[in-house]
C-alpha cells in the first residue's frame, strides 16, 4: 500500500515538474527573441517601452488603471483578447507609437504554418470602462475595439487601425466609418453619432460570452499531455489492481482462505483505487485543459 501511496505523489510531482520546466523553456525562448513574455497578465501599472507577450485573456480590474509608455508593443496570441473594466492608457508618440498586434506565426514556441490565420481577438470596453489612446495602432486584430457597456468613456488621439478583419471600432450594434490606414480622432460619447450600419456582426457581449463558452487549444499542450498520461496510468493500475482481486478470490472458499490470500486481495484492491483515483485525476485536468 505505501508504495502505491509513493508512486501517486510521484506521478503527481513529475506531472507539475514537466508543466514548470516547459513554462520556464517558452519564457527563455521568447526573451531571445526580444519578447517579454506575461504569464501572469498585466492587471496596472506602467508598463516602459518594449516588447510584450499576451498568451492569454486578460482583464484590467475595475478601479486598476494600466498606462503603456511610447514604444510599447503588445502581442497577443491567437484568439486573445483584452478586457478593460478599468482604466487603460496608452502615451505614444509620432515617432514611437503604442502597438497592438498579433504574434507573428514563425515566432509561436511551437511555429504556426505561416498559411493559417492567427489574429488576436481584440480591445474590450464593457461597463464604466475608460480608454485613452494617443498615437497608438491596432492592428490584426478580429475586432478591433469593442465599446459593449455603458458609461464608457473613450478618447482617441492619431489612432490607426489596419488589416482588422471585421470592423476597427464597434459601439453598441453599430460600425465606425473608419477609413483604413488614416489616424483618427475620435472622443465618445461626445462623438457618438458617426456610424456606420454594418454587415451580420455579432453583438459585442454575445461575443465575449461565446469566446468563454467555447473550448479552444490549450496554451499549455504540457499539461495536457501529462493529464493524459495520468489518466492512463490510472486506468491500468486499476484495471490491473482489480484483475489481481478477481483472479486470487476465483477458486477459493471460505475453508481454504488464508491471511496471505487476504493480504494480496487487499493489495490488489489498493492498488485498484489508487488507480481509479489516478484515472479521475488525469481524465479531469485532460478536460479542463480544454476550457483554459
Amino acid at each position: 500500500m505505501n508504495r502505491v501511496v509513493i508512486l501517486f505523489f510521484t506521478v503527481i510531482s513529475a506531472v507539475f515538474a514537466q508543466q514548470d520546466d516547459e513554462t520556464q523553456r517558452k519564457i527563455e525562448y521568447y526573451q531571445k527573441k526580444g519578447i517579454q513574455p506575461l504569464l501572469g497578465g498585466i492587471k496596472e501599472g506602467e508598463l516602459t517601452a518594449g516588447t510584450y507577450l499576451i498568451p492569454h485573456d486578460i482583464m484590467i480590474e475595475k478601479g486598476k488603471t494600466l498606462t503603456l509608455s511610447a514604444g510599447t508593443k503588445i502581442l497577443f496570441t491567437q484568439n486573445a483578447l483584452l478586457v478593460v473594466n478599468g482604466t487603460l492608457v496608452c502615451e505614444g508618440t509620432a515617432a514611437t507609437p503604442v502597438t497592438f498586434n498579433k504574434l507573428q506565426n514563425e515566432w509561436y514556441y511551437r511555429p504556426i504554418d505561416s498559411r493559417l490565420e492567427t489574429r488576436w481577438d481584440g480591445i474590450y470596453l464593457p461597463d464604466s470602462a475608460v480608454c485613452r489612446m494617443k498615437n497608438t495602432i491596432v492592428t490584426n486584430s478580429k475586432y478591433g475595439i469593442v465599446v459593449s457597456g455603458k458609461d464608457v468613456t473613450m478618447a482617441l488621439d492619431s489612432v490607426l487601425f489596419t488589416n482588422n478583419k471585421f470592423q476597427n471600432v464597434k459601439i453598441g450594434n453599430r460600425v465606425m466609418k473608419i477609413k483604413e490606414n488614416s489616424p483618427i480622432v475620435f472622443n465618445y460619447p461626445e462623438q457618438q453619432g458617426i456610424f456606420v450600419e454594418p454587415a451580420a456582426v455579432v453583438n459585442a457581449t454575445e461575443t465575449i460570452q461565446a469566446k468563454r463558452q467555447k473550448p479552444h487549444a490549450t496554451t499549455h499542450p504540457a499539461l495536457r499531455i501529462s493529464m493524459g498520461i495520468t489518466g492512463g496510468i490510472g486506468l491500468l493500475c486499476g484495471a490491473a489492481g482489480f484483475y489481481s482481486v478477481r483472479k486470487t478470490l476465483a477458486d477459493v472458499d471460505e475453508e481454504t482462505i488464508t491471511e496471505e490470500i487476504i493480504s494480496k486481495a487487499n493489495t490488489g484492491r489498493a492498488v485498484g483505487i489508487t488507480g481509479a483515483i489516478l484515472f479521475g485525476i488525469g481524465a479531469t485536468g485532460f478536460v479542463w485543459t480544454f476550457f483554459f
